[in-house]
């Protein structure tokens, strides 16, 4: 995959305007599945897609190994995210927004 194309791009100064060579930047669909199952989007430059994808899961669903205090859980609740502790393997417990988890 290219990440990268030249275009041509007119600028304008305010009072003249001209047509320059300009670097642009290639993005690509990220379709984004869970549990087999569609769960968005994300339009992006082809790398470092894994740490996107988990970037995105645990900025929208925050996975804790251990068990969140309660600040965390108010704090989850009052930023409608949702936050998931004790996780081990196919088992965990969620705390707030429980509708996301597929």
């Amino acid at each position: 995959m290219d990440k990268t194309f030249q275009i041509k791009v007119s600028k304008y100064d305010g009072k003249h305007s001209k047509v320059v060579d300009e670097l642009a930047i290639c993005e690509y669909p990220l379709n984004i599945f869970v549990n087999g199952r569609h769960l968005t989007v994300l339009l992006c430059t082809p790398e470092k897609l894994e740490e996107l994808t988990v970037g995105f899961l645990i900025f929208h669903i925050v996975i804790s190994k251990s068990a969140p205090t309660y600040l965390s859980i108010k704090f989850a609740e009052a930023l409608n995210v949702t936050l998931v502790g004790f996780v081990r393997e196919r088992r965990m417990n969620v705390y707030t927004n429980p509708q996301r988890i597929i």
